[in-house]
């Protein structure tokens, strides 16, 4: 039944099972460039965020006074706050 020698069931044994290696604490030291490279690229999403929420920010105002306008002044003015909303945010309509 059993066909392993005694030494192959031994290295069975010894073979590490997922859990012991997931377990196991393993350091990656990166190197500077490295270390610097990740601090640049984090330095540029953080400003690209800034940017993005920016962006976000005047365009609910103008979203905000377009409908203003719609509802509290003449067509004529929510015409002109939709096409600039349009022409900034390079929707064609």
């Amino acid at each position: 039944m059993n066909n392993l020698t005694k030494q192959q069931e031994y290295l069975l044994q010894r073979i590490p099972k997922i859990y012991d290696i997931r377990a196991h604490n393993h350091t990656v030291v990166e190197s500077a460039e490295v270390v610097k490279a990740r601090k640049l690229i984090e330095a540029h999403e953080t400003y690209l965020n800034k940017k993005v929420k920016a962006l976000e920010v005047r365009a609910t105002k103008a979203i905000n006074e377009a409908r203003e306008a719609v509802y509290f002044k003449s067509p004529q003015d929510a015409l002109k706050i939709i096409k600039a909303l349009e022409a900034e945010f390079g929707i064609a309509k």
